[in-house]
């Protein structure tokens, strides 16, 4: 058995090998999956590249390389399907710019005593895309006014080209009031029966949500149809979801 990784957390690793008994059983290897060769392909390959953005991490790029070189043919991914979707919610008017902007900028630069607002500046210049902020389950069930909206569902052992991905859909709200965001998600299908999921639907993750502040607010009634545009955009380098509202 064969495991990379590239940051710190492989020390920890080695050390739960260790404890375990498996160090023997396990060849760990530090570094990035595209600089990594392996002797012999292998039967089962098992990833999680999933973030809060279920594509920021740039899930596709690394999954289709590992795919090509590392995997038998015949051979199986775990997880080997990704389901994007998306909510309809009614962000909070009261919270402050820099918090929905990016929560991390000042927790950083905190801990480090450096002012990180050119980063803030970046991302506002570079996709002038609506705010983001993080949520739990908890925190975003008030605010849920649609049913859940499966976007895409992206197979493993396929190519994708998300350059070009954009897709249409309609939300079906659910509960009336002002729709003013929209929360992303992902559910990893492990095999047929068995999935990881950060739904608000159900219990918290270590994930939780991210949500998306629309350009503009809209009254929504219980049973319309609010259509959406979802794409990708790569911002500063990052990948990462965008919807916008098409009506």
């Amino acid at each position: 058995m064969t495991a990379i990784e590239e940051s710190g957390i492989a020390a920890v690793a080695h050390r739960m090998f260790e404890r375990n008994g498996v160090a023997g059983q396990v060849r760990l290897i530090r570094g990035n999956s595209r600089d990594v060769t392996l002797p012999e392909p292998v039967d089962v390959l098992v990833h999680e590249i999933l973030g809060v953005d279920p594509l920021g991490e740039s899930i596709l790029p690394v999954i289709q390389d590992a795919r090509r070189r590392f995997l038998r043919p015949g051979g199986i991914m775990i997880p080997g399907r990704l389901v994007l979707g998306c909510v309809g919610i009614d962000l909070p008017r009261s919270s402050p710019p820099e918090e929905v902007l990016s929560p991390q900028d000042s927790d950083l630069g905190a801990i480090y005593g450096i002012d990180l607002s050119a980063h803030r500046d970046a991302l506002v210049a570079e996709s002038r895309e609506p705010a983001q902020r993080q949520f739990t389950s908890e925190t975003l069930e008030p605010l849920l006014l649609t049913s859940e909206l499966q976007v895409v569902e992206l197979d493993f052992m396929q190519d994708h080209d998300l350059e070009s991905f954009e897709v249409t859909r309609e939300l079906l709200v659910q509960r009336s009031g002002t729709l003013r965001g929209v929360a992303v998600f992902f559910r990893a299908r492990l095999d047929g029966q068995v999935e990881l999921t950060n739904s608000p639907f159900t219990p918290s993750t270590h994930w939780g949500q991210f949500a998306v502040k629309l350009p503009r607010d809209l009254q929504v009634a219980t049973g319309d149809r609010v259509g959406i545009r979802v794409s990708q955009k790569t911002t500063l380098g990052a990948r990462r979801m965008s919807v916008e509202l098409l009506s």
